[in-house]
């Protein structure tokens, strides 16, 4: 069962602004991730002592981006499908992708506050 959503024109430009620029950034964010892991493995093969510490910080960073990526590229395509046919079951997919990316960079975000609140306070308490 198709529902059609109306959208004025005005709104369908900016949605397809942005449609443009998730896209983009997917694709940014995966070039990154694919840069990462490239000197990662070079760090590994030259002999880099902290070499584990790497790995680690690679697969933790690397699991949030990539998943980050995949719903801003999944909202892309959607919103443009969404476009195409006026069918309101891909916006409400497109949305629900990037309802999740927002989520994980809001975790991702309270997570590191989180830590950086925890290690300063060990400092200063380190230092009494």
């Amino acid at each position: 069962m198709e529902k059609n959503t109306f959208l004025s024109d005005s709104i369908k430009g900016k949605l397809s602004t942005t449609v443009k620029w998730s896209k983009l950034a997917a694709i940014l964010t995966m070039i990154g991730l694919g840069i990462e892991f490239f000197q990662m493995g070079v760090a590994v093969f030259n002999g880099n002592q902290n070499f584990v510490s790497a790995i680690l910080k690679f697969l933790l960073t690397s699991v949030f981006s990539l998943v980050i990526a995949i719903n801003l590229f999944q909202y892309s395509k959607h919103s443009k499908h969404y476009l195409l046919s006026a069918d309101s079951k891909f916006l409400l997919q497109a949305f629900r992708h990037l309802k999740t990316s927002f989520m994980i960079m809001g975790i991702s975000l309270i997570i590191l506050s989180t830590l950086f609140l925890l290690s300063l306070i060990v400092m200063i308490l380190h230092k009494m």
